[in-house]
């Protein structure tokens, strides 16, 4: 089977990279430049005339100008989720919290810190990664808790340590799950990891069923029930109902490249064989719909996202860096940034 993984991969490395992009603003108004050039061109005899119109103008100005939203770029995605309200989307990127809200772009609370494994729960979020330039935080940040959507970070363990990029939360119940890639002063042992507290105590899954040899690009975990997980990786998806002790594969001959638990015991999945591909799993019945998706040629969904208040509501990110929003469930779709570049400020 194709790898689209391995396109992908080397499409956001060329694309992206990891460099940490600074906010532009404009500085200057078009009405100020204009002021400039008038009284660079004032001549004597004429000093209070020109003031006087030249006060007229700014008050015109002042009166047809409308206020200018901030340029918002986040390049690319590692993560995202509604707040508990579902007024709010928030995204994780390079440079910080990228905030999603009645149609508008806007950036994030607190420092730009480079947030890896994003995990959005009910009341607060979980997240690694590097702290931004100019931060006394330690570098990495090991795992860090904010229940004020970015604007301070509480350090729960393996700050200075640690940086994990695949990560998974129980939205209500806020049970936390990492793959742990390497042997550190917590974990001994690579694998699957679990806490219900915080981390103030850590169990390993036992990962029966699930192929040493696959490498996980992606946890989802049930809102309420925490003991289902799910594991997308390059062949099948991974599923379990015991804490990621045993799984069983379903979605055989995709790559599995986003998975999402919703509020409703549904199990959302990106695919990919050929194509993008987007598919609902009823966790009761085990009925699998297909949902449309936007056309979306040498690219897959990424991230997958519903609103807790309204479950039709839903928010898709791809590898290239597109963003779609479904307000009927995935009937229908409207394009809110396009390669990382917000939509709402390109109008």
């Amino acid at each position: 089977m194709k790898k689209f993984l391995i396109v992908i991969g080397m499409f956001i490395f060329i694309l992206t990279g990891c460099a940490n992009t600074d906010q532009v603003q404009e500085s200057e108004s078009n009405s100020g430049k204009q002021n400039e050039e008038k009284n660079q061109n004032e001549t004597k005899d004429n000093k209070s005339d020109d003031r006087e119109a030249s006060s007229e103008e700014e008050q015109d100005d002042s009166e047809r100008s409308t206020p200018q939203m901030d340029i918002v770029e986040f390049g690319h995605v590692h993560g995202m989720g509604f707040n508990s309200e579902g007024s709010r989307l928030l995204l994780s990127s390079h440079t910080g919290l990228k905030v999603y809200e009645d149609g508008i772009w806007s950036e994030g609370k607190g420092e730009g810190h480079d947030y890896m494994g994003f995990a959005m729960a009910k009341d607060s979020f979980f997240s690694s990664g590097h702290p931004a330039l100019g931060s006394e935080l330690k570098n990495p940040l090991g795992i860090v808790k904010s229940s004020d959507e970015g604007k301070s970070l509480e350090q729960l363990t393996l700050y200075g340590e640690v940086d994990f990029h695949v990560t998974g939360v129980s939205y209500n119940t806020g049970t936390l799950y990492v793959i742990n890639f390497a042997q550190n002063s917590v974990m001994k042992n690579k694998g699957l990891y679990y806490t219900q507290n915080e981390t103030q105590t850590w169990k390993r899954s036992l990962l029966e069923g699930y192929p040493s040899q696959l490498k996980p690009d992606a946890l989802a975990v049930h809102p309420d029930e925490d003991s289902i997980v799910a594991i997308a990786t390059e062949n099948g998806l991974y599923l379990s109902i015991n804490y990621g002790d045993s799984f069983e594969k379903s979605f055989d001959g995709y790559q599995i490249t986003a998975a999402y638990f919703d509020f409703d015991d549904q199990l959302w999945v990106g695919t990919y064989n050929g194509q993008a591909g987007l598919q609902r799993m009823d966790l009761n019945t085990g009925k699998i719909t297909i949902v449309n998706i936007p056309d979306m040629p040498k690219d897959a969904i990424q991230y997958i996202t519903l609103n807790p208040e309204n479950t039709l509501e839903m928010i898709i990110a791809t590898y290239n860096v597109d963003m779609y929003k479904s307000v009927d469930g995935g009937e229908s779709w409207v394009t809110i940034a396009e390669q990382g570049k917000p939509t709402s400020n390109l109008d």
